[in-house]
């Protein structure tokens, strides 16, 4: 199947049109309510690339901030490294990831991603995140990282994009904290705040393949945890269907403000 391309909303939006946004997107009226004040972006149409743009300039229309991605650009980001040693030096961060160390200049071109649940938010069967990260797996690491809170630091190393990913509970700190003094030390930091405070969502429970979407989870569109959601991120990558809220978050917050593109949203 041909990667589809999205429809991205880039909150906050100005004031919205609901009953014309809702009539775009098959929601009704209280699900766009929701839908407009959500602050963290989320994918609200996908396909065709005529279609997409067509749908993208009709939203802006209704008030809302939205911008059309290319699947890929979700599914070619790497998985997440957490850091497992983390210094501030004078000219760069230097951290170890993978049993590697990597030295991140202060002077280059950065994006940061804050991920952090609400206080108090917990999951019935933590994953434990140390064991994960020795598995090496992208998906098992991405959910156990989920229930502390991480920042993800998207930046040029040895050559090439890395996503190094920060949790501050391992280093006895907090999100905000190591925010903040990433801010202080990188001179151009693009720092996404928008999934800080986000309660995550469960998955979607798979339905037979073939079998019809209900009424109810249609009018959720593509809200996280819904089949329809879990369906697209298939095509887009395989491992990407199961994968929890704040790795696609992540990856959405990314794909809208890239390194090396000066017109990022």
């Amino acid at each position: 199947m041909k990667t589809p391309t999205l429809v991205v909303s880039s909150p906050p939006h100005d004031e919205v049109d609901l009953e014309a946004a809702a009539g775009l997107l098959g929601l009704d009226v209280f699900t766009m309510r929701l839908k407009a004040r959500f602050h963290a972006p989320e994918i609200l149409g996908a396909s065709g690339s005529d279609p997409a743009v067509a749908l993208a300039v009709a939203l802006r229309k209704t008030g809302l901030k939205v911008t059309i991605l290319p699947g890929a650009a979700l599914g070619t980001l790497p998985w997440p490294e957490p850091v497992t040693y983390m210094a501030f030096d004078e000219s760069s961060l230097r951290v170890t990831v993978g049993g590697r160390t990597l030295e991140i200049g202060y002077a280059g071109e950065a994006v940061g991603v804050v991920c952090e649940p609400p206080a108090g938010f917990s999951v019935p069967h933590p994953i434990d995140l140390g064991q994960a990260i020795v598995s090496g797996h992208g998906p098992t690491i991405a959910e156990a990282m989920q229930e502390r809170g991480f920042i993800d630091l998207y930046a040029m190393a040895d050559g090439s994009l890395r996503r190094v990913s920060i949790v501050p509970q391992m280093f006895g700190s907090g999100c905000e904290d190591v925010a903040a003094e990433l801010g202080r030390r990188f001179r151009s930091l693009r720092l996404d705040r928008r999934l800080a405070g986000v309660r995550p969502r469960a998955r979607a429970i798979h339905r037979e393949k073939g079998a019809p979407v209900a009424e109810a989870g249609r009018r959720r569109g593509y809200s996280f945890g819904t089949q329809m959601l879990s369906e697209l991120l298939g095509t887009i990558s395989p491992e990407l269907r199961d994968a929890p809220q704040f790795e696609i978050g992540s990856r959405i917050a990314y794909a809208l403000q890239p390194v090396g593109r000066e017109d990022a949203v």
